[in-house]
This record gives structure tokens, sequence and C-alpha cells, in this order.
């Protein structure tokens, strides 16, 4: 997480309940992008982020920037405690005209 606060980069973290309850693993969602990544604790910034919910069994991420475009991160339940990524969608274009936003 420190990383995270000296690059400025916004992250989603899943807190796993131990068993006693007083206790936490603490596991960043992995966002995909251009290079594979090299480890499980690895991943690609989101944008600002707008919106973090649930759909059924699906984590939802929400996240844009300042020229009004945003998307939508979907992530299924795994065997891994972070899901596994499915796949994004526009929201808002803003001023992008990128045809592969999503990597």
């Amino acid at each position: 997480m420190d990383e995270c606060v000296e690059t400025q980069y916004s992250a989603v973290f899943i807190l796993k309940p131990q068993d006693s309850w007083l206790d936490y693993e603490i596991y960043p969602v992995q966002l995909p992008g251009e290079k594979t990544l090299p480890d499980e604790f690895s991943s690609y910034s989101f944008r600002s982020i707008s919106h973090i919910g649930f759909i059924g069994s699906h984590l939802m991420v929400e996240h844009g920037d300042a020229s009004g475009f945003s998307k939508i991160e979907l992530f299924a339940p795994s065997e891994t405690s972070v899901g596994k990524y499915l796949g994004c969608t526009v929201t808002e274009w803003g001023e992008r005209t990128e045809q592969n936003i999503c990597l």
C-alpha cells in the first residue's frame, strides 16, 4: 500500500478476514494491462475511482479521468482471493477516441 501512496495511483484491495476475525489478509485487485503482471501483488493503476460495488458475487469498479472518460471493470469469484478479471465496458467516452481502451 505504501507504493500506492508514494506514486499516487488508485488501487483496490480485498480484505479477507481470518478464522478468528481478529486479523485480515490484504490482497490487491489486479487490473491487467499491456504487459503481463510479474506476480499476484502487482497491478496496473486504476484511474480516479468513482464507484466500487458488487453485482451478485462479481466485483465492479468504475473509474475515469478528467476528460469525462469512465469505464467499469468486472471481476468474478475464483480460486484466488482477488478474483478473475472478466473485462471492461465504457460508460462515458468523454474526449477519448482510442479503440482499445480496455488494456
